[in-house]
């Protein structure tokens, strides 16, 4: 309305034109502009730069100023956000996983290291773990190969132990070869062969050391055991060789040895060998005692008593290593009997009497090491398992000595069917057991050792040994009586007990015994007496007693006038009294025998007839005891009152004397019959009465009971 009007910034107008015109989005134009070829884009802002189709944003990483018409790149490993207007909006960006930042910008972790997105330093990866550079997280870190002598486990490389190996980067170690060792530590190049102690040798193609044989010897790292020299020995360890009995040096006891001329150069010697025997029993070298009893079996040289002595001492010692089933029992047996051998020849001096029945123990402990079937036989004695049979078993003592050692047979009776370990031992044995009692009594056979093995328990158990009895020359006056005995060896004695003597027709000697130990035949010189006169006599007197007894009591007891009187009817009684024993003595003595069973034993069951003949015969003496009293009585106070007719003023005093004469007797058989009843309650025993254990041996009264009333 007001005429025309310039147009303003960034329009335009032609001529004529009511209106202005705006220039297009993004362009500008000066005021009064005719044209959109008046407009023109505008400068940029910075941050942004110029195009085509006008201002654009510049991108991350990329700066720009006013009125740039392109965007500048942030310097190396920086970055900026978008419109960014100048380089001071360029930083260096946080650093990737496996880098780490500095001024520089991001570094690469190097190895051993890691970190993560973000990070500012790098971490190193735990004790004993590594990584490659650029590691991102723990998780890279891992266990280096362990070096040579170790090995790789869940915690790390640990050192291979003594006697095992191991290359760089082993998970495991490896055992040395056989017969080799290694320090702890060691690589494939550092086993070796340990050397060998003294007494053992390895060669060149063996792996473990060996033990040097018998008699050699070897020093410490030997490939090889050098024979002693002659004369010589090895020592329990085989590490020395010394001068053997019977040999001697002038270099102490050193090779080379000379034979001894005498026993008394070579005395020193035995004794420092026992010490050495002792020495290797204590330090539990059987092999070395063994080894040691076979040198001096071997040996020529006698062991003096005293060091005999010694040896026993030691085997008593050994005995008890033979119920050890991981020693060598069937050498260690063979040697104790080949060196009691030498003991007993040698004669030891005991120091005290025990020792003379260890030797007889030495040897039952080896026969109990014995297997079924087998054997040791020596120059004098036999050691031998067998099993029992019906018909008993024959044992021929050893064949060096024939002639000495008669067969020995052996019946098992309840034991058939166990096992039985002898041993014979010929009679020169009996010079180093315990001596019989008897001044003259010797033993006359073999001493047999015989042990059940596991026996099962039976009533009345029983065994028998059958000897053959050897011919003594007979001395004027004396015979040979032969017994079975059996050597207690708590006690040392002979002994009788358990066993019963039996003398065969075919001049054998057998033994019933009711126990195991060692047995033999005992000789004793008995002088000879004429028994059978001196029977036919006691029979002849015992009639003529009985006979004149009678005659008495007929021709006074008819007459009462003199029954009447009291001191005649007090010898009337002894007179009855006096018959009646010995009319029951000699029935006693003609018909009553002794009856054993199959062990010997007199059952009281197969002997009643003894014991109530021994009673009633001990019984009427006792009685005629008893009267004789009265009458002493009688006339003791007949004199001490000086009255004829004393008696008759005691009318009951026969009647007392009869209580008393026919009572009193009766109470001490009676008492022994109930005493001895109640102490054998078995039967095996007869009360009251001692026999000899055989059949048809005369029966009388047991000691000490037999002296009551016969005195």
């Amino acid at each position: 309305d007001n005429g025309c009007q310039q147009c303003g910034d960034d329009t335009f107008s032609a001529a004529g034109a009511s209106f202005c015109s705006g220039c297009r989005e993004g362009m500008v134009s000066a005021a009064g502009s005719t044209s959109d070829e008046d407009c023109f884009f505008a400068p940029c802002s910075a941050g942004n730069y110029m195009t085509d189709i006008g201002c654009q944003q510049c991108g991350e990483n990329t700066f720009s100023a006013e009125g740039a018409s392109s965007c500048t790149n942030c310097s190396e490993h920086m970055v900026s956000a978008t419109e960014s207007t100048s380089e001071d909006d360029c930083s260096f960006a946080p650093c990737l996983a496996g880098s780490y930042m500095t001024d520089n910008g991001c570094q690469q972790c190097g190895e051993n290291t890691f970190s993560t997105d973000n990070d500012s330093s790098c971490t190193s990866c735990p004790e004993d773990m590594v990584s490659t550079a650029g590691s991102r997280s723990e998780e890279d870190c891992f266990f280096a190969p362990c070096s040579a002598g170790n090995y790789m486990t869940d915690i790390g490389c640990q050192q291979c132990g003594e006697n095992t190996f191991s290359a760089d980067g082993a998970s495991s170690c490896t055992s040395c070869p056989e017969g080799m060792v290694s320090e702890a530590g060691s690589t494939s190049d550092d086993c070796f062969f340990e050397e060998c102690p003294a007494g053992q040798y390895r060669s060149y193609n063996m792996t473990t050391c060996a033990n040097c044989r018998v008699n050699t010897v070897s020093e410490v790292g030997s490939t090889e055991c050098t024979t002693c020299p002659a004369g010589s020995e090895a020592n329990a360890n085989f590490t020395s060789c010394s001068c053997t009995l019977g040999w001697h040096s002038t270099n102490g006891d050193r090779p080379p040895c000379r034979r001894c001329e005498r026993l008394d150069s070579c005395q020193s010697k035995t004794s420092e060998y026992m010490d050495i025997l002792n020495g290797a029993f204590k330090s539990g070298n059987i092999q070395g005692v063994i080894n040691g009893f076979n040198v001096i079996v071997n040996s020529d040289v006698s062991l003096s008593p005293e060091n005999a002595q010694q040896l026993i001492q030691l085997l008593s010692s050994i005995k008890h290593l033979l119920k050890n089933a991981s020693t060598n029992i069937e050498g260690l047996s063979t040697a104790i009997m080949e060196i009691i051998e030498i003991v007993k020849n040698s004669k030891p001096e005991f120091s005290n009497e025990k020792k003379n029945s260890e030797i007889i123990e030495i040897i039952e402990a080896v026969s109990m090491t014995l297997k079924e079937g087998s054997n040791i036989t020596t120059a004098s004695m036999l050691a031998k398992s067998i099993v029992s049979q019906r018909e008993g078993v024959k044992l021929d003592a050893p064949k060096a000595v024939p002639k000495v050692n008669l067969p020995v047979r052996i019946n098992f009776g309840t034991q058939e069917g166990q096992r039985a370990n002898v041993v014979v031992m010929d009679e020169s044995f009996k010079d180093i057991l315990p001596k019989p009692q008897g001044i003259n009594d010797t033993i006359g056979s073999p001493i047999v050792s015989v042990n059940f093995m596991n026996t099962q328990k039976v009533p009345k158990s029983s065994f028998s040994l059958t000897f053959q009895l050897k011919q003594y020359p007979e001395h004027e006056g004396y015979t040979m009586e032969s017994q079975c005995v059996y050597l207690n060896t708590t006690t040392d004695e002979w002994m009788t007990n358990g066993c019963t003597t039996i003398i065969n027709k075919d001049e054998t000697c057998t033994c019933n015994c009711s126990h195991t130990t060692s047995f033999a035949i005992l000789m004793s010189p008995t002088k000879i007496t004429d028994t059978d006169t001196q029977e036919l006599v006691s029979y002849i007197v015992g009639l003529i007693n009985i006979m004149f007894l009678s005659l008495t009591f007929c021709l006074v007891a008819p007459f009462k006038k003199l029954r009447n009187k009291q001191l005649v009817a007090i010898q009337l009684s002894l007179i009855l009294t006096l018959i009646l024993g010995h009319v029951s003595f000699a029935s006693l003595s003609a018909s009553a025998r002794i009856t054993v069973d199959a062990s010997g034993d007199p059952l009281l069951s197969l002997n009643t007839g003894c014991v109530a003949g021994v009673t009633l015969t001990q019984y009427f003496f006792l009685s005629a005891f008893f009267w004789m009293g009265c009458i002493a009585w009688t006339f003791f106070k007949k004199i001490a009152n000086a009255i004829k007719t004393f008696g008759n003023t005691d009318k009951y005093y026969f009647h007392k004397c009869a209580v008393i004469s026919w009572v009193c007797p009766a109470v001490f058989p009676v008492a022994a019959l109930l005493l001895f009843k109640v102490q054998n309650k078995d039967g095996y025993t007869m009360p009251y009465v001692g026999a000899s254990k055989e059949n048809g041996t005369s029966c009388w009264v047991e000691n000490p009971w037999r002296y009551i009333g016969f005195l």
